[in-house]
């Protein structure tokens, strides 16, 4: 994921500059291993790389979204298993992703793009 996101930096900001484009990710290890890899890219030198945390009240044309995400583990029948709410019909729990718990700084991760958002995972 990390390489890819900064293959993705790498092209947004040779169309869009450096200025227009932010890479985001909840975890501050994310956060540094982006930055490495990023950085090597040419032109990306000046991009930001930071927490959603560090985004609030910033805006950049596009957002690259690190979640740092994977369905983990499977249970024998091949469902995620993860911790999370019961279904209410199957008393199976539905997965929960911990970056998504916090509504306000999903709504600060997703809403500092201008003009586009790339959200970058596992399905």
């Amino acid at each position: 994921e990390a390489d890819r996101c900064a293959q993705l930096a790498s092209a947004l900001t040779q169309r869009a500059g450096a200025k227009s484009v932010a890479v985001l990710s909840w975890y501050n290890a994310q956060v540094a291993e982006l930055r490495k890899r990023i950085q090597q890219q040419p032109g990306c030198e000046s991009l930001h790389v930071g927490s959603v945390v560090t985004a609030q009240g910033s805006e950049w044309d596009y957002v690259l979204l690190s979640t740092v995400r994977s369905k983990g583990s499977a249970d024998p029948n091949g469902q995620a298993v993860a911790r999370g709410e019961r279904d209410r019909d199957s008393d199976r729990r539905i997965p929960a992703l911990g970056c998504l718990a916090d509504r306000h700084l999903l709504n600060v991760a997703v809403t500092r793009g201008r003009l586009g958002i790339v959200v970058l995972g596992s399905p």
